[in-house]
Formats: structure tokens, sequence, C-alpha cells
């Protein structure tokens, strides 16, 4: 296990116990437990199988961190959950759930970020600022995320392709690439709160080689539910 995750593993048990605790009473019920214990016992998972293998992308100094960090535990969430007759689809509702409820609750963060976007070109500067952050950390750090801003058009006035996906190279490694569907589903629910369009037709989980994330002006903003990934005629997969 890197260092950094072994300095960190108090806050980061404390991030998975606020982030499922939106959805305390399915896991109770789905675990035939308090919801503290079943926590708990996927907090044991999550150690022994996942946190001792994932790979640094630099701490605290990358955003990404967080993103990699929080779908490691909701696979760790859904291993645990199997063994006490979780479905990946009712799995992949309740991260939905918590993710909107989480965001739900970051009142504070949504509004700057919502105010952000609605300046695209102020957004469009922060973004390439910090896609050349992410190409420097990339260089110390490989394997973690790395984007590059496209040039805006009347239609989309944000565009960015995700070309590196750690959560995805974890998945493949470790075979977990089932429940990508549903974690890259989670864009959607994230956008959502931003108060944004998200428009996509490519990921890395479906072989693309890149995540495009495009930002539709005007147009009504994509249902969060079922995975689009997962419906090869839905054009926003």
């Amino acid at each position: 296990m890197h260092e950094y995750y072994k300095k960190k593993m108090p806050k980061l048990k404390k991030l998975m116990i606020s982030a499922f605790k939106y959805v305390d009473e399915d896991i109770e019920l789905i675990f035939k437990k308090p919801y503290n214990e079943a926590i708990d016992e996927v907090w044991d998972y999550y150690i022994k199988n996942i946190l001792n293998r994932l790979p640094y992308i630099g701490g605290d100094d990358v955003s990404g961190t967080f993103n990699l960090v929080g779908a490691t535990q909701q696979i760790a969430l859904i291993k645990v959950g199997e063994t006490y007759g979780m479905t990946t689809t009712k799995w992949g509702e309740l991260i939905t759930e918590s993710t909107e409820l989480y965001f739900k609750n970051k009142r504070l963060k949504m509004f700057f970020a919502k105010a952000m976007f609605k300046r695209p070109k102020l957004m469009k500067f922060i973004m390439v600022k910090a896609a050349d952050k992410n190409r420097k950390n990339a260089i110390k750090n490989p394997g973690s995320f790395e984007f590059e801003v496209l040039e805006s058009t009347d239609e989309y006035p944000i565009k960015m392709n995700y070309t590196v996906c750690p959560i995805c190279e974890f998945a493949k490694k470790y075979d977990y690439m089932e429940y990508m569907p549903y974690l890259c589903n989670l864009d959607y629910t994230i956008f959502k709160f931003f108060g944004v369009s998200l428009y996509r037709e490519n990921t890395c989980a479906d072989g693309d080689g890149y995540c495009d994330f495009k930002i539709k002006k005007g147009a009504p903003i994509p249902s969060t539910w079922p995975p689009h990934i997962l419906d090869m005629n839905d054009p926003l997969k």
C-alpha cells in the first residue's frame, strides 16, 4: 500500500461512511445488520482488496484522487453486497442516489460551479489550466487522469476528452469492468448539479480510447438513470 493511503486511512474511512450514509436504510436492509457494521465489512474488503493495490496518482495535489478513491469505494460496496444478494442494478441505483444526495448537500460548491459554467469562456480558461496541471502531474505519476480541451463550437461551448482514466485502468487490471457503466454514468448525475447538459458518445470503458465531455448549449439535461452506456442504441453512452 502506498504511504499516502496509509496516512489517509482514517479520512478515507470517514469518506466512505459519509458517502453511503445517504442510502443507509437500503444497506441495512440488504446486509441485514446495522449500518456501521455493514460499512466495517465493506471497509475491511476495501483495505485488503483495493486500497493496498490502488495506484498513487498525486494525492491531495490532484482532484482526481477523490474520484479514484470514491469510485473504488463504490466497487467495494458491490463486491461485499453481492454476498448478501445485492444485484448490480440495485447497487447502481444506490450509488446514483447517494451521489445525487451528496452533491445536494454541497450547495455552496455547486453554486460556484453553476456560476462558472454560465461563463463558458472563463470555464474553458480554467479547464485549460487544469489540463496542463494534470499533464505535468502525469509525468511524475504515470497513469493519473489526463484530458485535453478541444475547440469550442456554437453547439458545444465546452468540449473535453479524457484520454487517461485510472479508474478504468484499475477496473481492467483487477476484473471490475462490469461495474464501469454504472460508475461512468455518475458523470451525468454530477453535471446535472452543475446545471449544464453533458453530452457524450465515447467512453474508455466501452473501448473508445477516451471519454468525451461536451457541454451542449441550451439542451435538456440528460437523464441520470438507467446508465446510457448499457444501451448500444443510446446516443449518449
